[in-house]
């Protein structure tokens, strides 16, 4: 049986092959190389979470803080470990975290086209949000972004 814990960037290269593998999943060339995530980690101490089985990274959440709100990226769990509820109980965990901190909201995004993730945070009570748009800009042309499957 495995278990939750805190990630480190000892975790980083089985992270990658996770996310890399995972349907719906998008990266970007420099913000998911080591150096970027290991800054993620250290800039958002404690709050990004793993799931460990036999030894190895099975599930992964990075989670940020920007002083208002709390950001989920690359919720995964690896095929060996889907429909055991795990997932549910990574989201759960890292919402007592938050809680424990006192940040009251947690905002994610999911591709529109990713059913099954969206099937996912639905059933969570993550609602899509139907009045704003998600605006984003990329200043670092060098930082581009791969769609998986």
């Amino acid at each position: 049986m495995g278990f939750i814990r805190a990630m480190n960037i000892n975790d980083y290269y089985e992270a990658v092959n996770l996310w890399k593998n995972t349907t719906g999943m998008g990266l970007r060339n420099i913000d998911d190389t080591y150096e970027g995530i290991k800054f993620f980690i250290e800039y958002n101490p404690e709050l990004s979470i793993v799931y460990e089985e036999d030894g190895h990274v099975e599930g992964t959440i990075l989670c940020g803080f920007d002083g208002k709100r709390a950001y989920l990226y690359h919720v995964a769990i690896s095929e060996k470990i889907k429909g055991r509820g795990i997932g549910k109980k990574m989201v759960l965990h890292i919402e007592k975290i938050l809680k424990e901190k006192n940040i009251n909201g947690i905002a994610l995004v999911a591709f529109c086209k990713n059913e099954i993730g969206n099937r996912f945070w639905d059933n969570l009570g993550y609602n899509p949000r139907k009045d704003l748009y998600y605006r984003d800009k990329n200043i670092n042309q060098e930082n581009t972004y791969i769609k998986n499957k």
